[in-house]
Order: structure tokens, then C-alpha cells, then sequence
């Protein structure tokens, strides 16, 4: 009895620590487009800060769309706020589909999630707060069928 419970702990505890070392995220939120329908004035904003700027990061942007949404694309406009209050600007085009429009993300039900890459070895120029706020820029005002977008920010790992 006593061996049998000292492998169920040992078990655990090795699970515990390989998730936690397979988990590079150093910060990750969701922001829930409200209706499914993403208007343009909608801009969603994700505050960070960074502690060192030694240290290399990959940003990845997640879209979660569900089957309605009929491009296969989605165009952002992204804006960083250093911690100095200077502002970056940068467009982003997204494929969320293919020609034929078979989905890119892994599909669950009637929902596609879709993570791309946004920014490798991403070196951060300052220490502190940042801000990001990311819109659409798609020629519809009233972009439908889009549940949710997601930043994460990972260690790199080499």
C-alpha cells in the first residue's frame, strides 16, 4: 500500500513538473468580442510589463472565429505603447482559410482557433509597462462570426 501511493505521488509530481516546464508563457489573455461581431471602433487592449529586456520573446496573436465567418482572412492594425509612452504601429493579414476555405486553426465544433506567429526572438527595448491595442482592419465596419482574440507572449526557447 504504502509503495503504491508513493508511485501515485511520484506520478504526480512528475506530471506537475514536466507541464510546468513545457509552458514557456510568460503572459497570455483573452479578450471576448462581445456578440461575436467585432466592431471596428472595438479596439481590444492588453497591458504587460517586462522585466528584463535582455531576454528574447515570441508574441503570438490567437483568433477564434466560428463557421460563419466567410474570409479567409483577417487584417489588424496593431499599436505598442513602450513604457515611454512612444508609439509602434504595425499591420498584420492573417489567413484564417485557405481557397477553397478549409480552415487553417484546429477546428472544434463550429469554432476555428488560429494562432500565428506574430513577432520571433523579440527583444523588448525597455523594461516596464507595455500596452498593446489590436482592431480589425477589414473593409467591414462590423466584422461578424469572430468570438474572441488572444495575446501570448513566450520565453524563446533556442
Amino acid at each position: 500500500m504504502y509503495l503504491r501511493k508513493t508511485k501515485i505521488l511520484f506520478f504526480a509530481l512528475f506530471t506537475i513538473l514536466l507541464t510546468n516546464a513545457c509552458n514557456n508563457s510568460y503572459y497570455r489573455k483573452e479578450e471576448l468580442i462581445q456578440n461575436n461581431l467585432w466592431q471596428i471602433e472595438n479596439i481590444k487592449e492588453f497591458e504587460f510589463s517586462i522585466d528584463d529586456k535582455n531576454s528574447k520573446y515570441d508574441i503570438y496573436i490567437e483568433i477564434e472565429n466560428n463557421n460563419q465567418y466567410n474570409t479567409s482572412n483577417l487584417w489588424l492594425y496593431l499599436d505598442s505603447e513602450l513604457p515611454d509612452a512612444k508609439l509602434q504601429k504595425d499591420t498584420v493579414m492573417f489567413l484564417l482559410s485557405d481557397d477553397n476555405g478549409k480552415p487553417y486553426g484546429e477546428i472544434s465544433g463550429d469554432n476555428v482557433t488560429s494562432r500565428f506567429l506574430y513577432k520571433k526572438d523579440f527583444t523588448f527595448p525597455q523594461t516596464g509597462k507595455y500596452k498593446f491595442r489590436i482592431k480589425h482592419g477589414m473593409r467591414e465596419k462590423d466584422l461578424p462570426a469572430l468570438n474572441k482574440i488572444c495575446l501570448e507572449i513566450e520565453k524563446a526557447v533556442h
